[in-house]
């Protein structure tokens, strides 16, 4: 009889560790796979944020005079930066800039708000 409880309280102890793994490695599946679909949604999300800019920065909204070059700063370092005078005013530059005096040049706004500095040949760098 004694033998018969401790089989008993054997097989009850078992399957209530089987039980434990096999809610910890449910546990475990879950959460690996919300992670995965948390990651596969933030890409996709992020490849489409990043498509709709780089679709509103084609669009120009505006396109104005920013005069004619009067001077130009190259301004060196980790990461080159140009100062264009200009009759209207001083535009800053995010790169390095080849420009001839007395070019005119062309300030356009885009549709995502960013504003470039172009000459006649329609090159454009992005204002700072």
């Amino acid at each position: 009889m004694e033998s018969e409880s401790k089989t008993n309280a054997l097989v009850t102890a078992s399957s209530q560790v089987s039980f434990m793994d096999r809610l910890h490695r449910a546990v475990l599946i879950t959460m690996v796979l919300l992670v995965g679909v948390a990651t596969l949604v933030l890409a996709v999300l992020g490849s489409a944020l990043y498509l709709w800019d780089r679709e509103n920065d084609a669009v120009v909204q505006t396109v104005r005079s920013a005069g004619r070059v009067h001077k130009l700063s190259l301004v060196p370092g980790l990461m080159v930066r140009s100062l264009v005078e200009t009759d209207s005013g001083f535009y800053a530059v995010r790169e390095g800039i080849s420009i001839s005096k007395g070019e005119p040049l062309t300030l356009e706004t885009r549709a995502n708000t960013r504003r470039y500095l172009c000459d006649a040949q329609h090159r454009c760098l992005e204002l700072l």
